[in-house]
């Protein structure tokens, strides 16, 4: 994907274009509306992966339906630089500036409902077992987890099991992984877990 992007094979509509349709690889998208219609989540973690589309068009957006729906959401992100993943720094810039142009982002502002924090890590994937003191202390009262991306989704959590509910969202670009889920090129995942109960993947 990255050589197709270096060599102009390949834009943004291309990428949308290739991404498997539904039904997905793992596709838990019902069980996770049907989540959202029965109670409100009260604070949810969103650890974000990539700069660019995928932040602005993807986690934005879900972010800013979350707080509408009364959420509090803290944004976790790399604390160093790793290929294209954004970093706090970032990120906080623009949340900064998105913010005067949604009401939502402005209420959220206001009542502390929307926050940025490092992660304490500087790598493409997620090792739960190395984030800073921080995270940890957040995660604790926590509804829900949220995993973006292939790194911390499938290489590092894709069986990881938690206390509390999580959703984990990625799209798998790399051939190895293909060949050991045995799923297609671009196969997207929405696996939503609440503890103790898992979805089989046809479910």
């Amino acid at each position: 994907v990255v050589k197709m992007n270096e060599t102009k094979q390949i834009d943004f509509q291309g990428a949308c274009d290739l991404v498997q349709g539904r039904p997905w690889f793992v596709d838990h998208l019902e069980h996770w509306v049907k989540r959202l219609k029965r109670a409100p989540v009260q604070k949810m973690m969103i650890f974000v992966d990539n700069s660019g589309a995928d932040i602005v068009l993807g986690i934005i957006p879900f972010v800013e339906e979350m707080l509408r729906m009364g959420s509090e959401v803290v944004l976790a992100a790399n604390s160093r630089p790793a290929l294209n993943d954004v970093t706090s720094h970032e990120l906080r810039l623009l949340i900064r500036k998105i913010t005067p142009m949604s009401p939502i982002f402005v209420e959220a502002h206001k009542n502390d409902k929307l926050r940025v924090i490092e992660n304490g890590l500087g790598s493409p994937c997620l090792d739960l077992s190395r984030v800073s003191q921080h995270i940890a202390d957040e995660c604790m009262d926590c509804d829900l987890i949220v995993i973006e991306g292939m790194g911390r989704t499938i290489h590092t959590n894709f069986n990881s099991c938690f206390q509390r509910e999580s959703l984990k969202l990625a799209v798998i670009k790399n051939k190895w992984l293909c060949d050991k889920f045995s799923c297609p090129m671009f196969a997207a995942v929405c696996k939503y877990e609440v503890p103790d109960t898992q979805w089989g993947a046809d479910d």
